[in-house]
C-alpha cells in the first residue's frame, strides 16, 4: 500500500511531495479489517484539514478503536504535530484515550468506562525533541506515542 500525496503546480501538472509504504499497512489477515475503511463500525481516512494532512486508522479485534495521526508539511516533508488515539477494550468495557500536541508539547490520557461518565485523566508534558516525519513514525497500528523518539 502506498500513501502519495502530490501538490499542484501553477502553469499545471503536479509535483509528487510525499510516497510512504509504511504508516497505513496492508492487511494480511484475509478477515483483517482494512484500517482506511469507514465501515460503520471505526473510520478510517484521509483528508486534509485546516491546513493538516489527517490520516485515522480503524480496527476491529478483541478492542476497537481508530488513531488519527495529524501532519504539516515543513521544510519539504510531513511532519507529526498531532496524535489522537481511541481504544475499547471491548471484553471489559474499558476506554482508554490519549491525545498528543507535539506543538505545545502536551499529552493527556484518560481512562473510563462504558457504563458510566466518570473518566480519570491525567496531562503531562513532552519532552521537547524534533518532529518526527512520517517516514520515522511507521506502521501507524503499532505507533506508540512515549516511545518513538518523545
Amino acid at each position: 500500500r502506498i500513501l502519495a500525496v502530490a501538490f499542484a503546480k501553477a502553469p499545471g501538472g503536479y509535483d509528487l511531495a510525499l510516497e510512504n509504504h509504511t504508516l497505513v499497512a496492508r492487511t494480511i489477515e484475509p478477515s483483517g479489517q482494512d484500517p482506511l475503511d469507514a465501515n460503520g463500525v471505526q473510520e478510517g481516512g484521509v483528508e486534509i484539514k485546516n491546513g493538516t494532512l489527517q490520516i485515522t486508522l480503524g480496527y476491529f479485534s478483541g478492542n476497537m478503536g481508530h488513531l488519527t495521526f495529524t501532519f504539516r508539511f515543513e521544510k519539504g516533508q510531513f511532519k507529526l504535530i498531532g496524535y489522537d488515539s481511541v481504544d475499547v477494550e471491548r471484553s471489559a468495557g474499558i476506554i482508554r484515550q490519549v491525545s498528543a500536541n507535539y506543538l505545545s508539547l502536551r499529552m493527556t490520557r484518560s481512562t473510563g468506562s462504558i457504563s458510566d461518565d466518570k473518566d480519570k485523566a491525567t496531562s503531562s508534558a513532552l519532552p521537547r525533541k524534533p518532529l518526527l516525519t512520517m517516514q520515522q513514525v511507521g506502521d501507524g497500528l503499532e505507533f506508540a506515542p512515549a516511545l518513538k523518539g518523545r
